[in-house]
């Protein structure tokens, strides 16, 4: 099992951000647009926060001044977010418990009070099928199913997949079918609809195309409502690789 590291949307506003550098000893946290996503794994948990100067994708890059730093407690743990790139400052912390609540919080010498936002890490769970290397065939249905579950809940289960398509010599491209559905413990989906994702264009038939399937429990948490914008959420997924045959 593998974990995916972040969210599209997480990655591309660090790419689309930071044309701009401002050092936060000039920026007030009213005006501090703080994105914070938690990646919960086996025994530890990666925090990263991306901050801006604003709202909007055009927003620039706060850099921390000395003063100010971001820091994450989880378990009674508590670090220091060091700094990844332009915007972006991370930490690792060494737990992972569902339900244990993740704290972080930007501290500033001018400011008594810390900006705290909090989520709950979602629970642990197990895939039980399909297995890795599973080899499916146009016709057939593919069940995914993991415990515990949590219904009432959603959960996404996505199947990333490249096959070749009909007199295309070049690389093929990542193409993705996305279910959010209750979080019952089963879902049941076929071969045809996941493929359908790769539009009109046909793919070669009997060529065997890789796919890859993300299960993923995402929690959404509270930001603290002195930040001008932003958001703190929190992911567990688990990951493998089935065979498709169109």
């Amino acid at each position: 099992m593998t974990y995916r590291a972040r969210s599209t949307f997480f990655v591309s506003l660090a790419i689309t951000s930071g044309c701009t550098q401002v050092d936060s000893k000039n920026i007030p946290t009213t005006n501090i647009n703080a994105d914070t996503e938690v990646i919960a794994q086996d025994s530890t948990t990666t925090v990263t926060t991306l901050l801006r100067n604003g709202v909007g994708i055009g927003a620039g890059s706060i850099v921390l001044s000395a003063g100010d730093e971001l820091s994450a407690t989880l378990g009674g743990e508590t670090v220091r977010l060091v700094r990844l790139d332009t915007n972006r400052y991370t930490g690792v912390l060494n737990s992972s418990d569902g339900g244990a609540e993740m704290t972080v919080a930007l501290l500033r010498d001018n400011d008594p009070d810390a900006a705290t936002s909090t989520v709950v890490l979602p629970a642990r769970f197990e895939i039980s099928a399909p297995v890795q290397d599973e080899t499916f065939r146009t016709g057939d249905s593919v069940t995914a199913s993991w415990s515990p579950s949590d219904p009432g809940n959603p959960i996404a289960i996505t199947y990333t997949f490249n096959c070749k398509p009909v007199g295309d010599d070049s690389s093929p491209l990542d193409d993705v079918r996305t279910y959010t559905v209750d979080d019952n413990g089963t879902h049941t989906t076929t071969v045809t609809d996941i493929l359908n994702a790769r539009g009109p264009q046909p793919i070669i038939n009997g060529e065997p195309c890789p796919v890859e399937m993300e299960i993923h429990r995402r929690s959404y948490g509270e930001l603290d409502d002195r930040f001008a914008g932003g958001g703190i959420d929190a992911i567990r997924s688990k990951t493998l690789t089935i065979t498709v045959i169109p």
